[in-house]
C-alpha cells in the first residue's frame, strides 16, 4: 500500500519547530542564540525590537516595513550587546532599515539587499564603545532611483546615509564585497570635533557611490580603503556647490588612511559641468592632523573632462592637486591626474 505523506507546512516564520505569523512575534519570543528563519514575503506594521542575539536568516525572502510616518524609526531596533546576524534578507523601509541603540552591539549584515528612504544602518546612541558591524556581499540602497551612477534619493532629513555612525569609540566597521549606493553620504561618521578613540574602518572590494561615499567628522584612528570603486555625484544646481567623494571635516582628522588600487570617478549634471565654481573633487581635507597614503594602482580619473578643461582655459593651475580641495589651505600629497 502506497501512504501520500505530505511534509510539515512551514509557517511564514519558525524558530525550531515553532510557527509564527509573523517576524515580530518571533523575534519577541526568541531567546539568546536562536536561528529565525523567514520562510515567506512579509509585511511588517511596526519598529520591531532585538534585545538578544539571534540570527535572522531570510532565506531570499523580503520584510517590508512600509508604515512609517517619520523617517528615524527603523524596521529592526538592535537593543543588545549580543551578536545579532541579518543572513540573506530584502529588507525594505520607507524609513531606515536597521537602528542600532544600544550602547555595545555586533551586528553581521550578509548576503542582503537594503532598500530604504532615508538610511540603510544606523547607530544613534552616543555612548557607543567597543563594537563592531560587518557588512559583506551586501547591497545598501535608497528608494527611488533609476541610475545609481549619475542620481541620489530624495532629500531626507538632513541628507540620507547608508551607513551612519555617531560618536562610535574603539570599534570597527568592516564593508566587504558590497555596494552602498543612492546616498548624499554612503558611509558617515557623525558628531565634529569628536574622538573615536581607536576606532578602526575597513572597505574592501566594494563601490560607495554618492554625495561623499566616506563624510567623516570626527577623529579616526584608522581608514584602509581597497579595490574600490568611489564614485562621487554632483548634481546640485547651486552656484558654489562643490564636495568631495572623500570628505574628512573642519576639526576632523584620519591618523592614517590608505587607499589602495581604487579608482575614483564622478559625476556632475550639466549646470555643475558648466560652472567652474561648483566642482565635485575627489578629496575635500578641511583639517590639519591626517595621514592619507595613496598606494598601488589607485587612480583619480576626471571622466567628465572639467578639469582639464579648467586648466586649458587657465581657471585652475595645472599644478595644482588634481581634483582636490585647497578652499580651506589644507590638502595632501599631490596626485597627478590619470585615464
Amino acid at each position: 500500500m502506497l501512504f501520500n505523506v505530505s511534509a510539515k507546512e512551514l509557517g511564514n516564520v519558525t524558530i525550531g519547530e515553532e510557527s509564527y505569523d509573523s517576524l515580530a512575534e518571533a523575534v519577541q519570543d526568541a531567546t539568546s542564540g536562536d536561528v529565525i528563519e523567514i520562510n515567506s514575503g512579509l509585511t511588517e506594521s511596526a519598529t520591531i525590537d532585538v534585545n538578544c542575539g539571534v540570527t535572522i536568516k531570510g532565506n531570499g525572502n523580503s520584510v517590508s516595513f512600509e508604515s512609517f510616518n517619520n523617517t528615524t524609526s527603523g524596521g529592526l531596533q538592535i537593543l543588545t550587546s549580543e551578536e545579532v546576524v541579518i543572513d540573506n534578507l530584502e529588507l525594505n523601509s520607507n524609513a531606515v532599515g536597521v537602528v542600532v541603540n544600544s550602547a555595545e552591539h555586533h551586528l553581521t549584515v550578509k548576503d542582503s539587499i537594503f532598500t530604504v528612504k532615508a538610511r540603510g544602518i544606523s547607530v544613534n546612541n552616543q555612548g557607543t564603545q567597543n563594537s563592531t558591524i560587518d557588512v559583506l556581499n551586501t547591497i545598501i540602497q535608497t528608494v527611488g532611483v533609476d541610475n545609481f551612477d549619475e542620481e541620489l534619493g530624495a532629500y531626507v532629513d538632513n541628507y540620507t546615509r547608508g551607513i551612519s555612525l555617531l560618536q562610535w569609540k574603539n570599534s570597527v566597521l568592516n564593508v566587504k564585497n558590497s555596494t552602498i549606493q543612492g546616498f548624499y553620504y554612503a558611509i558617515n561618521f557623525a558628531s565634529d570635533n569628536f574622538d573615536c578613540e581607536n576606532t578602526e574602518v575597513y572597505v574592501e572590494n566594494t563601490d560607495l557611490k554618492g554625495r561623499a561615499s566616506l563624510n567623516i567628522w570626527p577623529t579616526l584612528k584608522y581608514v584602509l580603503v581597497k579595490n574600490c570603486n568611489i564614485h562621487g555625484i554632483n548634481n546640485f544646481a547651486g552656484t558654489t556647490e562643490s564636495f568631495a567623494n572623500v570628505v574628512i571635516n573642519q576639526g576632523a582628522s584620519v591618523k592614517k588612511m590608505d587607499v589602495i588600487d581604487s579608482i575614483f570617478t564622478v559625476y556632475e549634471n550639466e549646470t555643475v559641468l558648466n560652472n567652474p565654481k561648483a566642482m565635485q573633487f575627489m578629496f575635500s581635507v578641511r583639517s590639519l592632523g591626517s595621514s592619507i597614503n595613496l598606494l598601488g594602482a589607485t587612480q583619480f580619473i576626471d571622466n567628465t573632462g572639467k578639469w582639464d578643461t579648467l586648466v586649458a582655459n587657465g581657471v585652475v593651475e595645472e599644478e595644482n592637486t588634481y581634483r582636490t580641495n585647497f578652499t580651506y589651505g589644507y590638502g595632501f600629497v599631490p596626485v597627478s591626474s590619470a585615464s
